[in-house]
């Protein structure tokens, strides 16, 4: 006989994993975007070190483009926040029924099943582990589901190593 257990817990139960989440910010693999600030050869799209008016950086002719360095684009990441819970010590992990390789200095999150397809997405995140200072990790491997099944929030847990 399976139990049931009402909805109002489950609702107070996930209030109260809120109170242990923590933005964390997702870094999306780079996009190459055409330079603003210089004009592009027609073939290959190299920069051709031609100011382009209205561009971030005036520069004189036939020197490098200060803003790409002369490749004709620059590389911009994009990111975007979400909360997670970040485990930081071992002692602290929640178990997922294996006991795998995890490397030193790995954490483990704790995110929104609902999150799923934004971090499968990105390739790094940073956690903030001072006032200034961001720390990166990647994923190694793939979310575990967690949590009851007649819970309408589903969680999934993921183990993140340094960069």
């Amino acid at each position: 006989m399976a139990l049931k257990i009402p909805a109002d817990v489950f609702k107070l139960l996930n209030e109260a994993i809120l109170l242990f989440n923590k933005t964390v910010t997702l870094v999306y693999p780079e996009k190459k975007d055409k330079c603003p600030n210089c004009l592009q050869n027609t073939i290959g799209g190299r920069s051709v070190n031609f100011y382009k008016d209205g561009g971030p950086i005036p520069f004189q002719r036939g020197s490098l483009c200060p803003y790409c360095g002369g490749e004709g684009f620059k590389y911009t990441e994009s990111t975007e926040a979400v909360e997670m819970r970040v485990y930081y010590s071992r002692k602290e992990f929640v178990d997922v029924g294996f006991q795998g390789d995890i490397p030193d200095q790995a954490i483990q999150t704790v995110c929104y099943m609902d999150d799923y397809e934004k971090i499968t997405k990105a390739k790094e995140i940073l956690v903030d582990v001072g006032k200034y200072n961001k720390t990166r990790f990647k994923r190694i491997n793939e979310p575990f589901v967690q949590g009851f099944k007649q819970n309408p929030t589903q969680y999934m847990v993921i183990f993140w190593e340094r960069v």
